[in-house]
């Protein structure tokens, strides 16, 4: 694409140059209303009175899951002007990870009032506004930065945003710009939505893979037997069932063992304490670590991690959550959400996979106890029942399952980067489009 023929000095925050006759302008110039909503007074059930949040405001969409309600009386009382228009670029004004987000509310059909932590921007006859839409979010991360406060309660004000300035192109321009991009991201976001489906499909064929295969074997035609228990149906003949107990060893961190925040300590000077988050897709990830200093870790030997171990959530909101240990970049151990499977009677390998199907999460689900912090009890974990073959035809499944989801795990990884690829270039697009870098005008 082409060039403009001629730049001057932006004045704008990490943009060095723009077009010439553009002009960067404050956004109270170029927007006759900033604000954001008032605090709701909630309704307990569902209505038809709707207030809008920053969940509700997702990256490149408006998502109505999980919307609120008002009370009829305070709704009732809302002027027009706080009800949200087609057009109205939104801005998410609080908390980590969300602050600083923007959306375009494309909604019509709707009565829809915001909460006070989205601010709403109603540019002038100046501005058009889908292409306001488009150079804030080129800059969410300069807007992230700018928030103030805590990491999660980092928070953007109406005064900041007054004081933001934009590039501004002539309006007929601006016009072009947004019908260019709209154009262009409509279609890499069509080849996302289809590799994003491409990928669903992989993983739900992973799961069913590992599924039919701990539970039936490798031989299709293998004769079958009653197991005895009414929810497990059938097994192949020879296998046996057991309960994890008789598998292994299964050990929390508990009682004495427990540690509290003042137990942490830096990098280096201490061992790696384990939780949910350095689990991800049924592997161990170590991108994010925490530290438990070495004494509390040298006093819980039981619940020393080692390579071969299998880690599985017991608390929180991702119960059930497991992987197996294949790598250790040092000394861990865990902390109280997890517990760990160790001393295995049974292929650790074969237990990991059969960990991740239907059948283990049904007994799951059928144990965990609590609403605000569900948590499955160690003794109800050491009764869960699974089929096991004899040790031969475990290490058999294990060496088929192993190459076959290695197989599946780099197709998901291709997968993977293309979509980050497109993500990449769809943002280097809007970016290169609303700072003048590229004349889109007779695209």
């Amino acid at each position: 694409m082409k060039q403009y023929p001629t730049y001057k000095e932006s004045g704008l925050v990490n943009i060095e140059t723009i077009p010439a006759h553009w002009e960067a302008l404050k956004l109270r110039l170029v927007c006759d209303q900033i604000f954001t909503g008032n605090t709701p007074v909630y309704a307990y059930e569902p209505n038809e009175f709707l207030v809008f949040g920053q969940r509700n405001n997702q990256k490149n969409c408006i998502d109505f899951a999980g919307i609120k309600y008002a009370d009829p009386e305070f709704f009732a009382a809302r002027t027009e002007n706080e009800f949200l228009r087609y057009g109205d670029v939104l801005l998410n004004t609080l908390g980590g990870g969300s602050v600083g987000r923007i959306g375009f509310y494309d909604v019509k059909d709707k009565q829809v009032i915001t909460d006070g932590h989205v601010m709403i921007l109603r540019g002038n006859k100046s501005v058009e506004q889908k292409y306001l839409y488009y150079f804030l979010h080129s800059q969410q991360s300069l807007l992230e930065e700018a928030a103030v406060g805590s990491t999660n309660q980092a928070f953007l004000t109406t005064t900041q945003m007054f004081q933001w300035k934009v590039a501004v192109p002539p309006l007929a321009e601006q016009q072009a710009i947004a019908k260019f991009l709209d154009s262009k991201t409509a279609k890499i976001d069509e080849t996302i939505s289809l590799y994003e489906q491409q990928k669903a499909d992989l993983v739900e064929y992973r799961k069913a893979l590992i599924s039919d295969t701990v539970t039936r074997g490798l031989n299709p035609n293998v004769p079958l037997k009653d197991s005895g228990i009414q929810w497990l149906g059938q097994i192949p003949e020879g296998w046996n069932v057991s309960k994890i107990k008789y598998c292994c060893d299964v050990f929390g961190r508990i009682g004495f063992r427990g540690y509290t925040i003042e137990d942490m300590v830096p990098a280096g000077e201490g061992a790696i304490t384990l939780s949910p988050s350095n689990i991800k897709d049924g592997k161990m990830s170590f991108d994010k670590l925490a530290y438990l200093s070495w004494a509390k870790y040298e006093e819980s030997p039981e619940i020393q991690i080692q390579v071969g171990d299998i880690l599985l959530t017991k608390t929180g909101s991702s119960y059930g959550k497991c992987a197996y240990v294949d790598y250790l970049p040092m000394e861990a151990t865990i902390n109280p959400q997890f517990v760990v499977l160790k001393n295995f009677h049974e292929n650790a390998r074969y237990l990991a996979y059969i960990m991740q199907t239907p059948m283990i999460k049904k007994q799951e689900e059928d144990s965990v106890v609590g609403g605000a912090i569900p948590t499955m009890a160690q003794e109800d974990i050491n009764n869960f029942v699974l089929p096991v073959p004899s040790l031969a035809e475990q290490q058999a499944i294990v060496s088929f399952l192993d190459t076959k989801t290695a197989m599946i795990d780099e197709a998901i990884r291709r997968i993977d980067e293309q979509i980050a690829d497109l993500k990449a270039y769809r943002t280097a697009l809007i970016t290169d489009a609303v700072t003048g870098k590229i004349d889109v005008r007779k695209e």
